[in-house]
């Protein structure tokens, strides 16, 4: 059974790329349409982004309890459902260039770094532990992205500076 659906989820994502494919080729819809199907693709984007880390959670109980299969197939699941947002953000116009997109991540680390370190102190006076072990390491997480978002900013832009001063 599982099987079966990783054939048909293939299937579907290689239709859905040909369309978008030719889609795109024809100069047709990229960003735009009326406001209801831009509201639909939003709240689409939402509800496929909360599914990725419900099934990605599932998972992860699914391991612990020993079934092993079942966790792989959910893991699959989210991945999937990682693919249908990442369709959805392409269409709103919310990727931009290299750049651009790891400047705004940049932005978006930082920011949540901060947040999780203020939840971690709500947790920690409220006295939930158990939140605030997961709100730092989260923080660190959140650290560790940071840094290596500027890391890789660093890297594209002595790149692109590489490519002018050779050219």
């Amino acid at each position: 059974m599982m099987e079966r659906t990783k054939e048909l989820n293939l299937l579907v994502r290689h239709a859905a790329g040909k369309t978008r494919k030719r889609l795109n080729e024809e100069n047709r819809y990229v960003m735009g349409g009326k406001m209801q199907t831009v509201q639909i693709m939003e709240e689409t984007l939402e509800s496929e982004s909360n599914e990725i880390a419900l099934y990605f959670a599932m998972s992860r109980k699914a391991e612990e309890e020993g079934h092993t299969e079942i966790a792989n197939y959910l893991r699959d699941i989210a991945m999937d459902e990682a693919w249908h947002a990442a369709e959805f953000a392409m269409l709103l116009g919310k990727i931009k260039d290299t750049a651009s997109n790891l400047e705004i991540m940049l932005e978006d680390e930082i920011k949540t770094e901060k947040e999780k370190e203020e939840a971690a102190k709500v947790a920690i006076s409220e006295g939930n532990e158990s939140a605030f072990r997961v709100f730092t390491w989260s923080m660190y997480g959140e650290r560790n992205h940071k840094e290596g978002i500027k890391e890789a900013l660093l890297k594209l832009r002595e790149k692109v500076k590489s490519t002018m001063t050779n050219h």
